[in-house]
């Protein structure tokens, strides 16, 4: 059976370790808790999240579930708290790639390419969660916000990775403001897929989230890695979208699950915790 390793990132939130090396984050608060994202889909996540809220002496409080994208990574595992009649919410713009990546076969070649760089994970039978059914998601717009009681999180949209890509502001009221911007903008934000927006357009959004959050928040959170992000990554990131424009990129060829891109900036795949801000695009998809 597959087993989740967690980490206290504050009194608030808790950091959990997916096996596609994707995160998620338990939000826990006076009233009630959330959790962004479902994950893989590999493993009960439900029993981690309550595993968890029991040790923070948390259960019975209501448990609702944000999720980033329509990705497997990050979305496969909601079955379960649907199963427990939680609330579950995704941005529809995302129904086309969820519905794509939902399917067994796409979700498998997943595991293959997992197994075939070294990671080692074995899902067994029992370890493999259903995907759940896109209609059963509520909708998730920016502007949405949740209390929590102590906490409040705010949802902004980010589209570029996926058409209905969505960051998070966590506001503790006795501790520090988190940004998660997931997969949204990291320092390996893929932006090449057949649902990706063009550099120019996904340029435009992240501008706008840098205005809307501008002094709001003291550290960054992402959804692979080590989790940890830095202040300072977005505009990073819209500098390396304007040097895509401008010809100024070291174009390393990439390859994902079939799919051919460019790395922009030169990338240290040994010193993944320390990267900057950086873009993995397609040269036929630059502009709007």
């Amino acid at each position: 059976m597959l087993e989740f390793r967690s980490e206290e990132v504050s009194k608030h939130v808790t950091r959990i370790y997916g096996f596609s090396t994707e995160l998620m984050y338990l939000v826990e608060g006076e009233k009630k808790d959330i959790l962004i994202d479902t994950g893989s889909g590999f493993g009960s996540l439900y029993l981690a999240v309550e595993d968890i809220r029991r040790k923070h002496k948390g259960l019975g409080k209501p448990l609702e579930v944000l999720i980033t994208h329509g990705h497997l990574d990050h979305a496969m595992g909601a079955q379960e708290f649907l199963n427990a009649g939680c609330p579950v919410y995704l941005n529809h713009e995302d129904r086309c790639v969820f519905e794509k990546h939902a399917k067994d076969s796409f979700r498998m070649e997943g595991i293959s390419m997992l197994q075939a760089d070294g990671l080692g994970i074995f899902v067994a039978e029992e370890d493999y969660i259903k995907s759940p059914s896109f209609d059963d998601f509520l909708d998730l717009k920016e502007g949405e916000k949740f209390d929590l009681g102590d906490v409040t999180i705010e949802t902004f949209a980010c589209t570029g990775h996926t058409k209905g890509c969505l960051t998070f502001l966590i506001q503790e009221h006795d501790g520090k403001n988190y940004l998660l911007t997931g997969d949204a903008c990291n320092t390996f934000t893929f932006l090449f897929d057949e649902y990706t927006t063009s550099v120019e357009e996904y340029e435009k959004h992240v501008k706008s989230l840098i205005k809307k959050v501008n002094g709001r928040y003291d550290e960054v959170l992402l959804s692979h890695g080590n989790g940890v992000g830095y202040l300072g990554l977005m505009e990073d990131v819209v500098a390396v979208c304007e040097d895509i424009q401008n010809g100024k990129t070291a174009d390393i060829p990439y390859e994902f699950m079939g799919t051919q891109g460019l790395i922009a900036k030169d990338f240290d795949f040994s010193d993944f915790a320390n990267a900057k801000g950086n873009i993995v695009y397609d040269k036929n998809r630059i502009r709007i």
